[in-house]
């Protein structure tokens, strides 16, 4: 079996690794005596020509045939480390023992022994921290001759001022990209989340697997539940009543499709609404339009029938919508009183509860509307207006003497994207419809439409919130709360991956709030400089559909892989580095660093503060690695709209510091969002491999999925601390 020291020159060889063979001038305590000509032979060959011998080469002279490694120098290098460390334990041990006989105790000696023999192993254990001056060679020269040599070149982003400044990450960078925060989707642990069947449900409790309310088509599921600790609250005030806690970056889609955080929002923005379009549909023994006639309607004093109001006589029941049941229409009034004077056994039951001789006031709807279609709600809803709806002034009011009623009918009507809100009466309970979706009436008396509800007010709280996040199988990473919904943002680190992988790097993303077909849809489209919106929606015409499907197929063809993780499945860095090690990765990118969990550490400050300094020993020590984090909250963001907001800094990254310290690069993508920024965007380097700093400026088009540099600048252009 081949031993530790031919596997490790081996690997030096295999992988022409100067910068292991650097280490090799401290590494002559670890080898044993047989094993030392071989790392000599190799060493006064690179130096004398250059380059490593090869493996025939270095069996004439020294009579050793090298294996064939599987595991990169640093494997070997610990081994080989560990069993020196082993064999000065077992030397140290035998002289204190010998200082402890019966007959010649030396108990100070047997002391002075062992911490002698502690003490130069730890300090044999930071040798290689250490570089001796005398073989600067070893370290200098490689590193020298690496400028002129192209396969000798990093790994690159992709951007040309980023990479002539860099001359590309190698193995032993960490590179950092942190973005604004408003990526983040913080609520409090009480909001409420519309379940699949309905229901709500406090997104603390949610767990992994739950089934939600599906924005669009098809199921929506929990993929992760992060705690995110305490953070600082906002409050929203809408005109309908509503008020939504959130942190101060929550993000908010206005009715012009402008996205905003919870602190830039103003009084006057219109926010849109969600529409559940999807449901199935209604079930129970009447009809949609019926069962809201009959549970909206007015309590009739002169019947102990199931029976309603409708305020125009024309308002009647349609045929289809009434079979198996006899109704007597008697005009009372200002208003027609539709009695049910006959009808099947199977309704007794299911009608009881709204019979006149209940009360009127506890009376609340126990079908499951929130599961039903859009068709049927609306049917549902127009069934409540006949019966008990009016129009004062233009704006269309639902009246009754139940407020469970009053409530459910206000949650219907948000259901359909209305902004609609309720107001208690001394002797009924009212909803005001302010901006209805459908005809209410089913005669086209309603009002001109509005989009949605307007922003009253927003300000800071005084004190700080247990706060979570969650990761959603959504492709835009939407979820209901009550009818708003919630949505970040990975296109750099899609870009800079990509690049890395067309270089002829193993690539490995993971995507620590995406799920894989997300991820997987945007690198196709950046890949076929096709737009996301079409691949995800399905808006492809037939050649740019076949197109697509054309090149999806050349990517079978590939020889370097690019995989894509779930960071559910590896979520810690020690996970990452046993996957990376396995498959022996050229480059690594892990999207939202700051979500990565730690095996012993629990507050997440020094959670996320040992895993930067993991990332940057155990991974970038494999292969360059970038990961994404995040900024803390902007300076003055507290403090009035007009006062000058502070540039932000390495000291403004959230969570820890030793971030901006571990990192050989940070990018920096500070810009508020604007007219500008949704198609282009400015990338600041807050810090360079050697100090530098400076600016680039990147395309954001969506169309052509471009994200390739705008412009470069003269590396003179940069400055230099």
């Amino acid at each position: 079996m081949a031993g530790a020291a031919s596997n490790y020159v081996a690997a030096l060889i295999g992988g022409n690794d100067f910068g292991a063979l650097a280490e090799a001038g401290s590494l002559d305590n670890l080898l044993k005596e047989h094993e030392k000509p071989l790392l000599d032979f190799v060493r006064d060959f690179a130096r004398k020509h250059g380059t490593f011998p090869q493996a025939q080469t270095v069996q004439a002279h020294t009579g050793i045939a090298l294996p064939t490694p599987v595991e990169p120098p640093s494997y070997y290098l610990s081994v080989l480390r560990e069993r020196h460390i082993e064999h000065e334990i077992k030397r140290a041990v035998i002289a204190v023992q010998s200082k402890l006989k019966a007959d010649n105790k030396d108990p100070a000696g047997a002391l002075a022994d062992l911490s002698s023999a502690v003490t130069n192993l730890q300090v044999e254990g930071q040798q290689h921290m250490l570089r001796d001056f005398r073989q600067a060679y070893d370290l200098l020269v490689p590193e020298y001759v690496k400028q002129f040599t192209d396969d000798e070149s990093g790994m690159q982003f992709g951007w040309p001022t980023l990479d002539a400044m860099t001359q590309g990450l190698r193995k032993g960078d960490a590179a950092s990209i942190v973005g604004r925060p408003a990526q983040g989707k913080a609520l409090p642990v009480d909001t409420l989340v519309r379940m699949r069947n309905g229901s709500l449900k406090e997104i603390g409790r949610l767990e992994v697997g739950e089934q939600l309310w599906p924005v669009g088509p098809g199921d929506s599921q929990v993929l992760g539940v992060y705690p995110q600790g305490k953070r600082e609250v906002f409050s929203v005030a809408l005109s309908d009543g509503r008020c939504q806690r959130c942190d101060p970056d929550h993000l908010w889609r206005l009715n012009d499709g402008t996205v905003l955080r919870a602190s830039e929002l103003e009084a006057g923005h219109i926010l849109a609404v969600s529409v559940w379009e999807g449901g199935n549909a209604a079930t129970g023994p009447l009809p949609p339009y019926l069962m809201g006639a009959v549970y909206g309607s007015p309590r009739p004093s002169n019947t102990d029938r199931p029976a309603f109001r409708s305020t125009v006589a024309e308002r009647i029941l349609p045929e289809e919508e009434i079979v198996g049941t006899l109704w007597d229409a008697t005009a009372d009034g200002r208003t027609t009183l539709h009695t049910m004077s006959g009808y099947s056994r199977v309704y007794e039951d299911y009608l009881d509860d709204v019979r006149p001789s209940h009360a009127r006031h506890s009376l609340s709807m126990k079908a499951p509307f929130e599961t039903w279609c859009r068709a049927d709600r609306a049917a549902l809803m127009q069934g409540f207006m006949v019966a008990g709806g009016i129009i004062h002034e233009g704006t269309p009011y639902f009246v009754t003497d139940s407020m469970f009623i009053a409530y459910q009918v206000r949650d219907l009507a948000h259901s359909l994207g209305m902004s609609a809100y309720y107001k208690r009466n001394k002797l009924d309970h009212t909803v005001v419809i302010e901006t209805p979706t459908i005809d209410l009436f089913r005669d086209g008396t309603v009002p001109d439409p509005a989009a949605g509800p307007r922003v009253i007010s927003t300000r800071y709280r005084d004190w700080h919130e247990d706060m979570v996040c969650i990761r959603v199988s959504d492709p835009h990473s939407c979820f209901v709360l009550d009818n708003w919904m919630v949505t970040h943002n990975t296109w750099m680190m899609l870009f800079g991956a990509l690049n890395a992988w067309a270089s002829g790097l193993p690539t490995m993303f993971v995507s620590m709030e995406m799920s894989q077909v997300p991820v997987q849809q945007r690198l196709a489209s950046m890949h076929t400089h096709l737009p996301m919106t079409k691949i995800k929606g399905g808006g492809l015409d037939t050649q740019d559909y076949e197109r697509f499907k054309a090149e999806l197929v050349k990517l079978q063809g590939q020889d370097v892989p690019f995989y894509v993780l779930d960071g559910n499945l590896a979520a810690t860095v020690e996970g990452i580095w046993a996957l990376a090690r396995h498959l022996k990765l050229g480059s690594i990118w892990i999207d939202g660093g700051y979500l990565l969990k730690h095996p012993t550490e629990r507050d997440r400050y020094k959670r996320v503060a040992e895993n930067a300094e993991l990332i940057k020993s155990e991974l970038a020590s494999m292969c360059p690695t970038v990961t994404s984090w995040q900024f803390a909250r902007p300076k003055n963001a507290s403090k009035k709209k007009d006062a000058p907001k502070e540039k932000q800094d390495l000291d403004d990254i959230g969570y820890t510091d030793a971030i901006g310290q571990v990192s050989s690069l940070v990018l920096g993508l500070m810009q508020q969002e604007s007219v500008e920024t949704s198609t282009g965007r400015e990338v600041d380097i807050l810090k360079g491999r050697d100090g530098q700093t400076g600016q680039f400026n990147i395309n954001w088009n969506f169309t052509a999925m471009d994200f390739s540099e705008v412009k470069a600048v003269e590396l003179s252009d940069l400055q230099f601390d």
